[in-house]
């Protein structure tokens, strides 16, 4: 995780790749809900129909949805807990 010289912390959208600067107690929570990392990222190809299908189901059917497709999912960013949003939605894209 890098960070600038005035001490914040650099992210990189996981979906676009946009670099953001932020304050050290908000960049941690912005990598816990997935969907920023602290390691740069390539930004994604644009979002095809099924993705913008995909963005509109809760996490609770984004499970379900992975659970009939037997994906095993587990968080991108190593922490232990259960999978967030952003690691089903990486999950069921990468099965199509």
């Amino acid at each position: 995780m890098g960070q600038t010289a005035d001490g914040k912390t650099e992210l990189w959208n996981v979906e676009t790749g946009e670099r953001v600067e932020r304050h050290p107690i908000d960049a941690r929570g912005m990598i816990a809900s997935g969907e920023y990392s602290p390691e740069p990222v390539a930004a994604k190809a644009p979002a095809s129909e099924s993705d913008d299908e995909l963005d509109g189901l809760s996490k609770d059917e984004l499970v379900a949805l992975a659970d009939e497709q037997g994906l095993t999912v587990t968080r991108e960013d190593g922490e232990d807990g259960a999978p967030l949003k952003g690691d089903y939605l990486r999950a069921l894209r990468a099965a199509e």
